[in-house]
């Protein structure tokens, strides 16, 4: 009796627009797609999920995962879901770990409840996150916190590269300091 319409999309597209996630953030991804050579994105977290609002990909770069705008994943195994996680309280995560189906999506997936808890606090803690092939075997992936003018958390900025070219000083010389100086550009846009 009932279907979805284009209008659906207005409803989404007005949500993101009154947060400042919609077309403002396009040149900011591009550029920093461009500075560190990797496919980047923008997600929010919905219930126990992350999902997807906007990305771009450096020319010729590949992932073994295609992440597009509208895309779910699971927060608990997500990079990007573990920073979003990270501004609720303990509390709200454990709440929200024991009602979350944990499944495997790969060998490397952490499932135990407690070590997904403590990998938020890390997050929290250090201000990104990291998920290193739990979603898709050779799929890295490392996020930081987007936060509006008033200093809360509204969405998670991504990059997401094959793990071969990730090493830890790669993360710590240019990815984290490219990463949170486009999420300070972009928060200067929010409202």
């Amino acid at each position: 009796q009932f279907a979805l319409t284009s209008n659906v999309l207005r409803l989404g597209y007005t949500y993101l627009a009154s947060l400042g996630l919609d077309s403002r953030l396009q040149p900011h991804l591009d550029r920093l797609s461009a500075t560190v050579g990797e496919a980047v994105s923008v997600s929010v977290l919905s219930g126990n999920e992350v999902v997807f609002v906007a990305r771009s990909e450096a020319p010729g770069g590949s992932i073994a995962y295609v992440l597009k705008a509208g895309l779910k994943l699971p927060a608990f195994s997500s990079s990007s879901g573990r920073v979003l996680l990270a501004a609720k309280s303990d509390d709200d995560v454990t709440a929200l770990l024991q009602a979350t189906k944990i499944e495997a999506r790969t060998p490397k997936t952490i499932t135990d409840r407690k070590q997904v808890l403590d990998l938020v606090r890390k997050a929290r803690e250090r201000g990104y996150a990291t998920n290193d092939q739990e979603l898709e075997l050779e799929l890295f992936g490392l996020s930081v916190p987007i936060r509006n003018r008033a200093g809360g958390t509204v969405a998670s900025l991504n990059v997401n590269s094959q793990a071969r070219r990730v090493t830890a000083k790669r993360i710590t010389d240019t990815l984290l300091p490219a990463m949170r100086a486009c999420a300070q550009e972009i928060s200067g846009v929010l409202l």
